[in-house]
C-alpha cells in the first residue's frame, strides 16, 4: 500500500510540476491544485514475491492487521471499512507454473522441488534449458534457490556466454551431503571421546573445525584406541 501511494505521489507532482513550468491552465480551479482536468496518471501494480520454504503466515490485507476491536464493534467497523489486498505470490503455493511466459516459469517450476531432491534431479533433466541460463537469471537461481557454490565462484560455471546452473545445483547437493557426513563424525568422536573423559570446549571446537572427511575418519580410528582425552588432543596437534 505505501509503495503504491508514494508512486501515485509521485506521478502527481511529476504533472504538477509540468503544468507549473508550462502554464496551460483552463480555470483557476486547474491553477490552484495544478492539475488539468486532462491530466492522468499510470495504474500502481505491486506485487510481493515470497520465495521461503515455509508458508506464508502474515497478513494478506489491510483488514488482517486491523484490531477492529469486540465482536460488535468488528461487525460496524468492517460495514465501513475500505480493504486493501496485497497481490502476494507464494512460489510454494503455486502449483501449476504454466501461466508464466518468462524466465519466471522455468525458476519457479524449480523451486517446487525444493526439499526433494529426486524431483528436482528429474525436473533438471526435463529441461536442459537450466544448462545455459543468462547470467541475471543465474544469479537470481543462486540466491532464492542458496547455491552457494555458484554465489561465491559464478565464473567456474560458465559455459559460452551462459551458466551452467544443473552443476552449480548439483554440487550445492554433493556440499550438503559431505557436510552431513562431516557433522556425523564428529558427533562420533566427541561421544567415543566422552566415555573416556570429560571433553573440553576447546577440543569439541578443534574437532568441529575440521571438514576434511579423511582426517576425520582417522580421528575416529584414533578416539577408539587411546586411553584418555588428553591422548588422543596430543595425537591430533600434527593434523591441525
Amino acid at each position: 500500500m505505501n509503495y503504491d501511494s508514494l508512486e501515485y505521489g509521485r506521478q502527481v507532482h511529476r504533472l504538477q510540476q509540468k503544468n507549473k513550468t508550462e502554464n496551460k491552465y483552463q480555470t483557476e480551479d486547474e491553477r490552484m491544485g495544478r492539475f488539468l482536468k486532462g491530466d492522468r496518471i499510470a495504474p500502481v501494480y505491486t506485487i510481493c514475491l515470497y520465495h521461503g520454504e515455509k508458508p506464508w503466515d502474515g497478513p494478506r490485507s489491510l483488514q488482517d492487521m486491523v484490531d477492529f476491536g469486540n465482536d460488535k464493534e468488528r461487525m460496524a467497523w468492517e460495514k465501513a471499512f475500505t480493504d486493501y489486498g496485497m497481490r502476494l505470490i507464494c512460489v510454494n503455493e503455486l502449483g501449476d507454473v504454466s501461466g508464466f511466459t518468462t524466465e519466471l516459469r522455468d525458476l519457479f517450476g524449480l523451486m517446487q522441488y525444493r526439499g526433494d531432491k529426486q524431483g528436482m534431479n528429474q525436473f533438471l533433466e526435463e529441461h536442459k534449458e537450466f544448462r545455459h541460463v543468462d547470467k541475471e537469471t543465474a544469479r537470481v537461481i543462486g540466491t532464492v534457490m542458496g547455491v552457494d557454490v555458484f554465489m561465491e565462484d559464478s565464473e567456474r560455471f560458465r559455459e559460452g556466454k551462459g551458466y551452467n546452473m544443473c552443476t552449480a545445483i548439483r554440487e550445492m547437493w554433493m556440499d550438503g551431503w559431505n557436510d552431513g557426513v562431516s557433522t556425523g563424525i564428529s558427533q562420533g568422536i566427541r561421544e567415543i571421546l566422552g566415555e573416556l573423559g570429560e571433553v573440553s570446549a576447546s577440543l569439541e571446537g578443534k574437532i568441529d573445525a575440521q571438514k576434511d572427511e579423511k582426517t576425520l575418519r582417522k580421528w575416529i580410528r584414533l578416539a577408539a584406541r587411546v586411553e584418555s582425552v588428553k591422548e588422543f588432543e596430543e595425537k591430533i596437534c600434527e593434523d591441525i
